[in-house]
């Protein structure tokens, strides 16, 4: 029996060498079925258990303290054991490294630092796990931790649905390769409270994670998942941030796709998708790609013909595929799948893509770049449109079939279908701009007051704009099509909008700014695509800011443009800093929060772009030229290519001439919202002048809060003197040189410059 010492400390690092893995004899898995058995059959297994006392396994950001217990590994899968489970006391301790992650977690746990006593956990893993237990534990027969199988389902639940048959892929693909592929997953048990997940994957940019489950609501009864998460200590991947990273991945899709009239007078769907699959990183033999889940795989080949392995268990949003061998980098394979499904519903005479973007195999990714060929064959008396350009079309026998290709390689693809009547371009000088709209589907649903002129008109007019704004927008034609949802949705070329803005027009602006956000993404998110999640406000915040900025140049409404802004800033101001940052993208929702992406991302997104305008303009001419100028730049420099924040604070940099660090880091890293309580005093100066005094009280921010507030000042006979104030910490004042004249009126916060709530106060106040 080897020596036990009181503490023993294990450095697990997130891509430890495998080499120690090796030794063992493992086998891929031959079907998904028997993996999946596998996985759901594992439990601690008789004479692999072992006591412990004082040990400290670090992973990352995370550290487990076992004070006393048994920890005993599982049964193998495919030869290799992945898998153990403790029982006993212990504590997990959570230390993420990054400011935001530290600001989430205060968010969550009020520290910097999560701490919490356990008494059971499961572990599954694919790194150097094993090896390094073994090198400090003596495993013999006769201990066991005592944990039933319903813990160990509990723990495989949260990696995904016992009804679907669905495991997060990133655990899962480790089990079905039976290879050190880098995974560690802890499900954790407190003492007292829910369970705890915490996680790495290397597949992932940030693969450092605490996960909590909270329920979205007693109706649902489902759940969300809130993360804190972060890089790997060791760094990401070479090249350029991004969200996953050895994924599969798909070069091309050929896609023939059936769209048949049913006896119900539905629309069926039925496909085929031949893609080229490769890898940036060697691949398989299982690699896994994501499908809507209400299809169903007929078939799947190989190229030449061969048979191929897949499984799509009903409604699970995975399929997973069993190469031919594993695949070396820079090798390709063509598989073609045969799929058909419930993607399209009625109502009454619209039709409606649930799956807008799953309509075809995904890399998980979901962002990775093809080209794509696609033929469509549908009922002659319906239109159809799609990303990429028509190349010819053809009806025979009351069936239409359009072919359809991209000229570049895109990251999604989506189509529309319906009953429509087609709308040309409006607007001498733009890009051509098809509008399909569904007229008969207006009347279907009692609707009558609809406008398919002004919509039109909005679509056309603001990709005038943007274009003379920003650029040529990445394609050549574009569609806009409606959809009966209360969203919209833009893909290369294509343009999904609501139904509801050809219903409701003229209303405060709102509907004018919908139409234009969904086409500034030609701009924003696709022209300029977004590095990761966390710099997706390039892509909502620039297309809502984008969108404002037509409202108040093409349409002339600056009121409305400011009242917007101001309808926002009501909002933001009732979450202030309990709300997320922006640089946390979609992470910025909760369980109890939902409505905040779409405050955060989008609407304080668009108020960063609008500080950065009041702070770019000449304040004596009113000149807009540099932002404009750096809008254009930004556009131009990064067209076809992918965009993170800090590539546009260096933009930003270039075209102020200054260091805006500080700027960023208050209005994209962290989330206080200034309060400033502004006073004034004028009083008589010499040789009949008058002396003007500014102080303004600042509240709610850190000390080190900087904001330059535009001060107007009128004079009379319609002269505005114009100046910038700098307000840092508690208090600040600032005197004018002597006036000639005695003010009319003093604007703090004019052209609404500073995001703040701004409170006029006496001088004595």
């Amino acid at each position: 029996m080897r020596c036990r010492v009181a503490a023993r400390i294990v450095a697990w690092t997130m891509l430890g060498a495998p080499g120690a893995l090796l030794a063992q004899s493992s086998t891929a898995a031959g079907t998904w079925d028997d993996a999946y058995a596998a996985v759901r059959g594992m439990m601690p297994e008789t004479g692999r258990g072992a006591a412990v006392s004082g040990l400290v396994l670090r992973r990352e950001a995370g550290t487990f303290t076992f004070s006393n217990g048994n920890l005993v590994l599982m049964t193998p899968i495919g030869g290799r054991v992945m898998g153990a489970a403790f029982r006993g006391t212990g504590t997990f301790t959570f230390s993420p490294t990054t400011d935001m992650e530290q600001q989430q977690l205060t968010r969550r746990h009020k520290g910097v630092t999560y701490s919490v006593s356990f008494d059971e956990a499961v572990f599954f893993f694919s790194d150097t796990t094993l090896p390094e237990l073994e090198g400090q534990l003596t495993f013999e027969p006769g201990v066991a931790p005592g944990i039933g199988k319903s813990r160990l389902s509990q723990a495989l639940d949260y990696l995904g649905e016992e009804q679907d048959h669905s495991i997060d892929p990133d655990v899962m693909l480790d089990f079905l390769n039976a290879a050190p592929g880098g995974m560690f997953y802890a499900h954790i048990i407190p003492t007292s409270g829910s369970p705890l997940v915490f996680m790495v994957t290397p597949r992932k940019g940030e693969g450092v994670e605490l996960r909590e489950r909270e329920r979205t609501g007693l109706a649902s009864g489902g759940y969300t998942t809130v993360t804190v998460k972060e890089g790997p200590a060791a760094g990401p991947a070479a090249g350029p941030a991004r969200d996953r990273q050895g994924d599969a991945l798909v070069r091309h899709y050929a896609l023939d796709v059936s769209l048949p009239s049913t006896g119900s007078g539905d629309i069926g769907f039925s496909a085929s998708a031949r893609m080229v699959i490769s890898g940036e990183v060697s691949l398989g033999p299982w690699v896994a790609f994501s499908l809507f889940g209400k299809f169903a795989i007929d078939s799947a080949l190989w190229v030449d013909g061969t048979p191929a392995i897949v499984e799509k268990k009903k409604n699970s949003p995975y399929l997973w595929v069993r190469l031919p061998r594993v695949l070396p980098v820079g090798e390709t394979v063509q598989l073609v799948v045969y799929y058909h499904g419930d993607l399209i519903d009625r109502y009454g005479d619209f039709f409606y893509i649930k799956g807008a973007t799953a309509w075809y195999p995904r890399p998980l990714s979901g962002r990775s770049l093809a080209t794509f060929e696609m033929i469509y064959h549908y009922p002659s008396n319906f239109l159809l449109a799609s990303v990429g350009e028509m190349m010819d079309s053809s009806t025979t026998n009351r069936v239409t079939t359009s072919r359809w290709a991209t000229a570049r390689p895109i990251r999604n693809a989506s189509f529309n279908i319906g009953m429509f009547k087609s709308y040309p371009p409006v607007e001498p000088g733009a890009p051509p701009v098809t509008v399909l709209v569904s007229e008969s589907g207006h009347r279907s649903v009692g609707s009558k007051a609809y406008s398919a002129t002004e919509v039109s008109q909005d679509i056309a007019r603001s990709m005038k704009l943007f274009t003379t704004m920003f650029g040529p927008p990445p394609a050549d034609n574009f569609y806009a099509t409606e959809i009966p949802a209360g969203h919209g949705e833009a893909f290369p070329g294509l343009i999904h909008l609501s139904m509801a803005t050809f219903d409701v027009t003229g209303t405060k602006g709102h509907n004018e700014v919908f139409r234009a956000h969904e086409v500034a993404h030609q701009w924003w998110g696709i022209g300029v695509d977004f590095a990761t999640y966390r710099d997706q406000w390039l892509s909502e915040g620039f297309s809502e800011f984008a969108a404002l900025w037509y409202l108040q140049t093409v349409r002339g409404d600056g009121k409305q443009y400011f009242e917007i802004l101001d309808d926002w800033k009501a909002d933001l101001l009732v979450r202030g800093d309990e709300a997320a940052p922006i640089g946390l993208g979609y992470r910025t929702r909760d369980g109890d929060n939902p409505g905040d992406y779409n405050l955060i991302v989008y609407e304080k997104g668009a108020w960063v772009l609008h500080m950065l305008r009041a702070m770019m303009i000449d304040l004596k001419t009113m000149n807009e030229d540099r932002f404009s100028g750096m809008m254009k730049d930004f556009y131009q420099t990064y067209r076809g290519k992918r965009a993170s924040t800090d590539d546009f604070q260096r933009m930003v940099q270039k075209h102020t001439g200054q260091d805006m660090g500080w700027f960023f880091a208050q209005w994209v890293y962290h989330s206080a919202i200034p309060t400033y309580r502004v006073a004034y005093q004028v009083s008589d100066g010499a040789d009949g002048k008058y002396v003007l005094r500014l102080r303004v009280r600042q509240e709610g921010v850190p000390d080190e809060f900087v904001a330059y507030m535009p001060v107007a000042i009128e004079m009379g006979k319609n002269e505005v003197v114009r100046i910038r104030m700098k307000v840092m910490g508690p208090t600040s004042e600032m005197e004018f040189p002597l006036l000639p004249t005695k003010p009319k009126s003093v604007k703090f916060n004019d052209l609404d410059g500073v995001l703040a709530d701004v409170k006029t106060v006496g001088w004595g106040g």
